[in-house]
């Protein structure tokens, strides 16, 4: 299910991005993605919180989605877009590419594992939650886009 059409508004710039390789920061962070600047702090779209599960059994909320996040996010919206997809099929799998993606993930699962969480819904691992039991895990942030300090992944802290 889509929590708002923002995929509407950013969908040119996102089909108008270099192709062919691994997109930089200097390919997204641009004014034509550009959600909202306060001072040193800008947001960008990414597409991936746009989509909700709604069956999952578990949630996991971080605090902002980083570069790595919306780097994967976007690629694989744009690829959806150029398949073709329906606009909720394409925010449903830029989510399930680019959720907690990078050393995040390996360090969420390790976690999650330790706390025994896949005990209790008979999975070996919480690792299944990104493969084949994608559907019983729903991820998103507190800060919804991605949000940077002077180009930096926002941390929380500085400023608070």
């Amino acid at each position: 299910m889509l929590i708002s059409n923002h995929l509407q508004h950013f969908k040119a710039a996102m089909l108008s991005l270099p192709k062919g390789f691994a997109l930089s920061k200097d390919d997204l962070q641009v004014d034509e993605l550009l959600v909202k600047r306060s001072g040193k702090l800008e947001m960008y779209y990414a597409p991936h919180n746009e989509y909700i599960n709604s069956s999952a059994k578990v949630i996991i909320i971080g605090l902002t989605p980083g570069f790595t996040q919306m780097r994967i996010a976007i690629q694989e919206a744009v690829i959806g877009l150029e398949a073709g997809l329906s606009d909720e099929a394409v925010c449903r799998k830029a989510k399930e590419a680019a959720r907690f993606a990078g050393s995040m993930r390996s360090t969420l699962i390790h976690m999650l594992d330790t706390l025994g969480l896949h005990q209790y819904l008979n999975l070996t691992s919480c690792d299944q939650f990104f493969q084949e039991q994608q559907t019983n895990l729903h991820t998103t942030s507190l800060l919804r886009f991605p949000v940077f300090v002077e180009k930096k992944n926002y941390s929380g802290a500085h400023p608070s």
